[in-house]
């Protein structure tokens, strides 16, 4: 089945790309056509808190398919 559409609320909580919601999140990214993220604080400590949300949105275009590359 393929949806059209994921909204992940509270995005800034998916800072771990090791964490078992990233894992499992990450599985199932190729049902979805467009994925949005919302978050009430977007800034980052840096940029390993950065990668597994932008990698959820774009799945690697902007910052790379893992984030060591």
């Amino acid at each position: 089945m393929c949806f059209s559409m994921l909204v992940i609320d509270e995005l800034s909580s998916f800072k771990n790309s090791r964490a078992k919601r990233f894992l499992a999140l990450k599985k199932v990214l190729g049902q979805f056509t467009r994925v949005v993220g919302l978050t009430g604080t977007p800034a980052p400590n840096g940029l390993e808190d950065l990668w597994p949300q932008m990698y959820l949105l774009d799945r690697g275009v902007r910052l790379g398919r893992t984030m060591h590359s």
